[in-house]
């Protein structure tokens, strides 16, 4: 077994692990996720999956695979369980979101498809930035944490480290650890001003 293998496999793993506490507090209905950013995550992961396959991600896109398909349950659910507030900046993010698709799709460039994804992913992610700064307990955190950390082990799992295979993942990796440190400091100041 070689070292991509097993940096892909144990980022998989985690992949997997990182969801379970999320499903829990969903379930629990502790958390409220926002639909248009899993739908929009869920529509972004797939197509980086096939950008890193057509760019020679070899066994580093398993990964993203299986946070595709984990992705896509999360937005199946949330259609039933997500936070119903939704505001006009949100239909923004999502429309967005769909330009940077469909731009994709008429360029057929995978460099630009890893660009536009990060583009719209990002957008996607903006639903849950304003509603977790608003109520910061309404996300797991480990989920974000864990992604964050999973992301890292993904870049050494990569049979070839270039633009197309490896840009969205390293932007991930920085959204997902400023979102964490944004939930962190959010429930700080909410517990300080309790104290208050």
């Amino acid at each position: 077994m070689t070292l991509n293998t097993i940096f892909a496999f144990t980022a998989t793993a985690i992949s997997i692990l990182s969801f379970v506490p999320y499903l829990k507090d969903l379930r629990a209905k502790k958390i409220k996720p926002h639909l248009f950013s899993w739908v929009i995550w869920s529509l972004m992961t797939l197509i980086y999956f096939f950008a890193q396959v057509s760019g020679g991600a070899g066994i580093g896109a398993l990964t993203t695979a299986m946070t595709g398909i984990l992705t896509i349950y999360i937005a199946i659910i949330a259609f039933r369980h997500s936070d119903k507030i939704i505001k006009r900046i949100d239909w923004i993010s999502l429309a967005i979101s769909l330009i940077a698709l469909i731009s994709w799709v008429v360029t057929n460039n995978p460099v630009y498809a890893v660009i536009l994804v990060s583009i719209s992913d990002f957008t996607g992610f903006f639903p849950t930035i304003r509603k977790s700064y608003n109520e910061p307990y309404s996300e797991t955190l480990s989920l974000y944490l864990m992604a964050a950390i999973k992301h890292v082990l993904v870049i050494f799992s990569l049979q070839q480290i270039t633009l197309t295979t490896s840009f969205y993942t390293f932007f991930l990796i920085a959204e997902n650890f400023l979102f964490v440190l944004m939930l962190l400091y959010r429930r700080n100041k909410l517990k300080q001003s309790k104290l208050l």
